[in-house]
Order: C-alpha cells, then structure tokens, then sequence
C-alpha cells in the first residue's frame, strides 16, 4: 500500500515479494511498481501448506535526486505491507 509515500521526493517504488516452499514445488517472485497516483496492487496465489504463509518482502526507493534508498530484505505473513514514507537508511 503506497498511501504513505512523499512522491515529492520519490520518483519511484520497487517492490519485489518472494514466497518459496519447496516441498510443494512453489518458488513465486513478483515486482511492483509504484509511482504518483499508483493504486494498491495484490499478489495472490494459493498456498499448498496453510502453516507456510510467511513470505520474504524488499524495496527499493528511487529518489527524484537520483539517489535510491533500499529496504533490506524481511520475513512477514501479514496480508498488507503499508510502504514507509521513505526508508531510514541509504544503501
């Protein structure tokens, strides 16, 4: 969810989610994009394992000075990531 973010000084958002359980052969990897006047976007595909539903999230801010600010990688199961306005930290 994009609603936080100052697209006065980001140009742009990339967000990649990655959900991987190999014993049931499911390795799944999405980018989206965000940018001014972007909606919510959604990432959905069924779970084999009910109990396996934490899924590896990063993000990459493009910054209208040209620098990029990165979000390390982290683990979640909730069903709505709400963007920080920007990251904390310049990578």
């Amino acid at each position: 969810m994009p609603d936080l973010i100052n697209f006065d000084l980001v140009k742009l958002v990339k967000v990649t989610l990655h959900y991987a359980d190999e014993a049931n052969g499911i390795d799944e990897t999405k980018d989206f994009l965000f940018k001014k006047g972007a909606q919510e976007a959604k990432w959905e595909f069924t779970y084999k394992d009910k109990s396996k539903q934490v899924y590896e999230w990063r993000a990459s801010y493009f910054m209208v000075d040209g620098s990029v600010k990165n979000i390390e990688p982290g683990n979640t199961s909730e069903k709505t990531i709400v963007l920080p306005e920007t990251p904390a930290r310049r990578r």
